[in-house]
């Protein structure tokens, strides 16, 4: 017979009819249990943030070296003026923030740390006070600043356009 002792914990084991032991194991897919080994996770690649960062500091280059203007910049790159200018926002970042933008990965397909949000980091014209959003951006307890009524914002402030749906109830 089989000593126990030694199977990993992770398979099932099973004597067949030859008196073969057997490894099975079974993986989650979504809401199925599929037989066999789970595949590796993803090498972990740079998050979704960094290309639009690395994007807006290339058009940000153009601009200030061709004397482009932002609809020039955008017929250039593909995309509109507006879009031109919201990615310029990021550049707005203090140095190190971006730096540590440019460093961030993920192997998942998405990251908490978006274009949307990061441009309400970079409104804040204070380096130091940049720092701070982003550091509560990085572990995922960005609230909007205090002081400022973003229910009545409809022009995307920080946390957008739905913020008053993310807002505490009154009276709660």
């Amino acid at each position: 017979m089989v000593e126990e002792e030694w199977l990993p914990d992770d398979y099932s084991w099973q004597v067949n009819d030859f008196g073969l032991l057997d490894r099975f194991s079974f993986h989650a897919l979504g809401h199925d249990l599929r037989p066999g080994f789970p595949p590796p996770p993803p090498d972990p690649h740079p998050a979704p943030i960094v290309r639009y960062l690395r994007w807006a500091l290339q058009i940000q280059k153009d601009i200030d070296e061709k004397g482009w203007t932002f609809r020039q910049a955008g017929r250039f790159h593909g995309i509109s003026y507006a879009r031109v200018s919201q990615l310029l926002e990021l550049t707005r970042l203090a140095p190190d923030i971006q730096e540590k933008v440019l460093a961030l990965k993920t192997s998942t397909p998405c990251h908490p740390v978006t274009v949307q949000k990061l441009r309400g980091v970079a409104r804040e014209l204070d380096w130091k006070r940049q720092r701070e959003q982003f550091a509560l951006l990085m572990v995922g307890e960005h609230e909007a600043p205090a002081g400022r009524d973003v229910s009545a914002d409809r022009g995307g402030g920080e946390l957008g356009p739905r913020a008053e749906t993310l807002l505490p109830a009154e009276g709660a």
